[in-house]
């Protein structure tokens, strides 16, 4: 299995961050099943023990994964804003530099299928910030209200990470592959003129 570059840590450093990035990457790697506390301790430079101290087991540590990963979305969904073609092409960015909470969550989707997703209530309400974002654009009159807004953010959010989640079928499908300058390009000019068609005129 190809592995990722270690985590660079010192020992003087954020030893709860630093775990939580190699915890990440080793889940990315392995899927939860697949990995070990040593693992994580040995990618982030650390013993066994302090990864147990900060987490107590591998169940805990990935859910201190996600919520992290969550936390930090938030952070970058609270700063994008302006019409919906600004929104897109924000999120789409935003989305390029995080690749690995992509990963991350289909990871989440291949070892837990069926199972009621790991702090299912804060993630909704964090989709459901966005949900209200659409809504009130809608009520502004800058969005048809045709579209009912759930599933509006839906097809937003497929068209948005596809390119992070399945890079494989988005080069099928355009020609390019997710990352090369002509695929980036020519998604903004789609992400543009997409959010132009779905604004009222």
């Amino acid at each position: 299995m190809k592995q990722t570059n270690p985590v660079r840590t010192s020992k003087r450093g954020n030893s709860r961050s630093d775990i939580l990035k190699a915890a990440l990457l080793e889940f990315i790697d392995r899927g939860v099943d697949g990995v070990r506390m040593e693992h994580v301790a040995d990618r982030a430079g650390y013993n066994k023990a302090l990864v147990y101290k900060h987490f107590g087991s591998k169940e805990l540590l990935f859910e201190a994964v996600l919520t992290a990963q969550f936390q930090e979305r938030e952070q970058t969904r609270s700063s994008i804003s302006g019409d919906l073609s600004e929104m897109l092409m924000g999120w789409s960015k935003a989305n390029k530099s995080d690749a690995d909470f992509f990963k991350l969550l289909m990871r989440e989707a291949l070892d837990f299928e069926g199972d009621r997703p790991v702090h299912a209530d804060q993630r909704k309400a964090y989709y459901t910030q966005q949900i209200a974002v659409l809504a009130d654009l809608q009520k502004e009159g800058r969005l048809p209200t045709t579209l009912e807004p759930h599933y509006l953010f839906l097809a937003l959010l497929g068209t948005l990470s596809i390119p992070q989640l399945l890079p494989q079928v988005a080069e099928l499908v355009v020609g390019d592959a997710p990352g090369d300058e002509e695929f980036e390009q020519g998604l903004v000019v789609f992400l543009k003129a997409f959010g132009e068609v779905l604004s009222p005129k």
